[in-house]
Order: structure tokens, then sequence, then C-alpha cells
């Protein structure tokens, strides 16, 4: 009886060590995937930010562009 009764109880330990390896695992698992998810993400924003950047800076070239147009205008004709 008492070899049966040890038998069960080292049954019992090595199904809750496996659930418990298998728990950790799916833990893992679950980490990765929202670590990858992340970084996409953040890969994707970083694409977003660096067209917008690239954008707001054609947007201010154009501006300076035309800002010293107007004041190349404005001193030739001051000097006429």
């Amino acid at each position: 009886m008492s070899a049966a009764r040890h038998y069960v109880q080292r049954i019992d330990t090595d199904n809750l060590k496996q659930d418990f390896e298998q728990a950790i695992q799916k833990e893992l698992n679950d980490v990765k995937t929202e670590t990858q998810n992340m970084v996409k993400e953040m890969k994707s924003n970083q694409a977003d930010l660096q067209k917008a950047n690239s954008e707001y800076k054609k947007t201010i070239d154009e501006r300076i562009k035309k800002t010293k147009q107007l004041l190349n205008n404005m001193i030739k004709h001051l000097i006429v």
C-alpha cells in the first residue's frame, strides 16, 4: 500500500511539475508575442514619425525659400 501511495504521490508531483512548466511556457510565449507586437507597432510609429518629420521639413524649407524671395524683392525695391 505504501508503494502505491508513493507512486500516486509521484504521479501527482510529476503532473504538477508538468502543469507548472506548461503554464510558464504559455506565459513566456504570451510575453514573446506581446513583445513582437510592440516592436512592430514601434517600428510603424517610427516610420510614421519620420514621414511626418520629412513633410514638416519640406514645409519649413518652402516657407524659408518664400521668405528669402520676399526679402530679396523688398531689398531690390528699396534700393531702386
